[in-house]
């Protein structure tokens, strides 16, 4: 195991230029390599504009195929078949929810970098689970037209989807890969 006394010995044999290095935030370097490569900088007195220039971000290069998959939508079809076939769905939230543990990037969607589309998947097997329970609970009271409830629900998270949620994705998916350069998932 690396501890930060054999970092900073290590590092202290390094040249500047391979500590700055170090620091860039893009690096992919641990908290600790970090900041012991900040602490021996310091110790050098190195002029801290030179420190803050090589903290800023370097260009991160993304993968081509991530940016085109990253950001396609569902159908309107494939979202109404999340709505109703949410039981036997195995890409839908209580799928993950109850598999939580399982790896989550071998899903379909996510295994093709499809992140947009596995995350609308879940949102509407959910809205389907929930429609469907509070369908279920009103049957008693409004008989067969409960199910015509049910269906007719769907317009309630494809307005969500379309109004607010699709777009909050979006921004979240681009920001966290112009950032990184892909995409990890949670």
């Amino acid at each position: 195991m690396v501890t930060k006394e054999s970092l900073e010995e290590q590092y202290a044999k390094l040249e500047t230029a391979q500590l700055l290095e170090i620091i860039n935030i893009n690096s992919g370097y641990t908290d600790m390599a970090i900041a012991v490569a900040l602490a021996v900088l310091k110790h050098r007195d190195v002029p801290v504009e030179s420190i803050e220039d090589a903290r800023e971000a370097a260009p991160v290069e993304v993968d081509p195929e991530l940016l085109e998959n990253c950001l396609v939508d569902l159908s309107f079809f494939q979202k109404f078949f999340f709505y109703i076939a949410w039981p036997i769905s195995a890409y839908g939230s209580l799928y993950r929810l109850i598999l939580r543990s399982a790896d989550q990037s071998q899903l379909p969607f996510r295994r093709n970098g499809y992140i947009l589309k596995s995350y609308q998947s879940s949102f509407y097997s959910l809205y389907g689970f929930i429609l469907t329970m509070v369908a279920m609970a009103t049957s008693t009271s409004i008989g067969d037209s409960a199910w015509l409830v049910w269906i007719g629900g769907f317009g309630i998270p494809y307005a969500i989807d379309q109004l607010f949620n699709r777009e909050k994705l979006t921004k979240k998916i681009e920001r966290i890969i112009s950032e990184r350069g892909d995409f990890e998932w949670d």
